[in-house]
């Protein structure tokens, strides 16, 4: 097949540049639109429409609160990994939704050995990647007990100074990020409050693949993915959670082998090509060949 890709950014390890590298890969012609630039077009909101298309939608967030509804069904086919989403918006009479789960890039995901230097910078008996806002940083402070180590951006600017005292850097990518998940001990995920319904976030993929023990808060979808308590630990409380961080920070040879779990199975079940494997057969169905 010939494919265009429209992406925010042509950046490297970001979503849609790893699109267009495993496609190639696979013998297909690819050619990469990159539509969130810093020209007069772009930031005039009259002129945005004409940076849309009508063909194949891979949408990474949930389309309910993150893109106008009659964007979502002049698509072709439009993909989501939300089934909340999805559900509702088949109820309001659209047809061309297909669920798709977020994946995993294994030549960008997976266990790496930490020099000295990069144990003493990125180590933790327990880490957290992601951005603040003012809900999750609510909820860190219930952690501010544990071990936590904190990476990602606006963190420096939290209110809470139990929170601050939590921060070891700010947003973490390529290696640097493989050596905060192979560091950790156990790797906290928390799913965005709106974003991630019953769907999974891209985190979760990424963590498993790295091999990382990681202890994420239940989602209906999770236990369609993995097998909740062998290749992750999933919560529904805090009580729940302090347990389960209490456990698996006093016995780091099961949480290794909880990773090492995760990782077998996101590498043969949620890579990227899996995915991309099923995004042809649906649009070649959906096209009647």
């Amino acid at each position: 097949m010939r494919w265009l890709i429209v992406l925010p950014w042509q950046r490297p390890g970001h979503m849609g540049v790893d699109f267009a590298e495993e496609l190639t890969a696979l013998g297909h012609e690819v050619r990469t639109f990159a539509y969130r630039r810093d020209n007069v077009f772009y930031k005039n909101t009259g002129s945005k429409a004409v940076y849309h298309t009508r063909v194949v939608n891979v949408f990474p967030d949930n389309p309910l609160w993150m893109i106008p509804f009659e964007s979502v069904e002049a698509y072709d086919v439009f993909f989501t990994k939300e089934r909340y989403a999805l559900r509702a918006l088949q109820h309001a009479g659209l047809r061309n939704l297909h669920y798709l789960p977020m994946y995993c890039v294994p030549a960008m995901h997976h266990p790496v050995t930490l020099t000295d230097d990069e144990h003493a910078r990125y180590g933790a008996a327990l880490s957290f990647v992601g951005s603040r806002y003012p809900y999750r940083e609510r909820f860190l402070h219930e952690l501010s007990g544990y071990p936590l180590r904190v990476w990602g951006s606006g963190w420096t600017s939290a209110r809470d100074p139990a929170v601050r005292a939590m921060v070891a850097g700010g947003p973490v990518w390529g290696r640097e990020k493989l050596c905060v998940y192979s560091g950790s001990t156990v790797s906290l995920n928390q799913h965005h409050p709106m974003n991630d319904i019953v769907g999974v976030n891209t985190r979760t993929f990424e963590l498993a693949a790295a091999a990382a023990c990681q202890i994420v808060d239940f989602k209906e979808d999770l236990a369609t993915l993995f097998k909740p308590g062998e290749e992750l630990v999933t919560y529904r409380d805090l009580t729940d959670l302090k347990r389960q961080l209490d456990y698996h920070l006093a016995h780091p040879d099961e949480a290794a082998a909880v990773g090492a779990n995760a990782r077998r199975r996101a590498l043969a079940e949620h890579t990227l090509r899996r995915r991309i494997e099923e995004i042809v057969a649906t649009v070649e169905e959906r096209r009647g060949r």
